[in-house]
């Protein structure tokens, strides 16, 4: 059996902002927003990257993070949908702006699929001990990565509502000034 050690590149840029916080209406000053972008490869029996591989990663993680980079502000200009990178949360008073709730719709998704899989990962993989005399059945195993997906669609949407309830009451609507590159 060989061995492999995967070789992992990150870069970060960070991307200077602010806001007028629409609750204590004080300047938020200067706040950095991180993005990262990602590459890897792979080596078999521990071997070393050479210098062309190692050009090879930094560019893939270069175009992940010009990537990351373009679409944050292809959405912020475009759909008003803000990166979880930038913040929303007031450094003066800590009230939450409504400008990031937009950045939230696709949160109840996410929190659907990803418990109606881990969900079903682990009733699938409980039926291993059936060599111990213990099996769940498959309806049950798809009843309940149905209940695990709509439980996790109700919280993701309660969080847009509590996020949506917190930032009703903002007087006067406002926007991040981002500085991009």
């Amino acid at each position: 059996m060989g061995s492999y050690r995967k070789h992992t590149l990150t870069l970060s840029q960070k991307i200077p902002y602010e806001f007028r916080c629409e609750r204590c209406h004080q300047n938020s000053g200067e706040l950095t927003a991180v993005f990262e972008g990602k590459s890897t490869e792979t080596k078999y029996l521990l071997a070393k990257l050479s210098d062309e591989e190692k050009q090879q990663m930094r560019r893939g993680a270069e175009n992940a993070l010009n990537t990351a980079i373009q679409s944050a502000r292809k959405n912020a200009e475009e759909k008003e949908e803000y990166s979880p990178e930038i913040k929303d949360k007031c450094p003066h008073c800590g009230k939450p702006q409504s400008w990031a709730v937009k950045g939230l719709e696709r949160l109840p998704r996410v929190y659907g699929l990803s418990c109606a899989f881990w969900t079903a990962l682990l009733c699938i993989t409980s039926n291993i001990a059936h060599w111990f005399g213990f099996t769940i059945p498959v309806i049950v195993i798809v009843a309940l990565t149905v209940i695990a997906g709509l439980t996790g669609m109700a919280v993701g949407y309660a969080r847009i509502k509590v996020k949506k309830m917190k930032t009703r009451h903002a007087e006067d609507r406002q926007i991040p000034t981002i500085y991009w590159p």
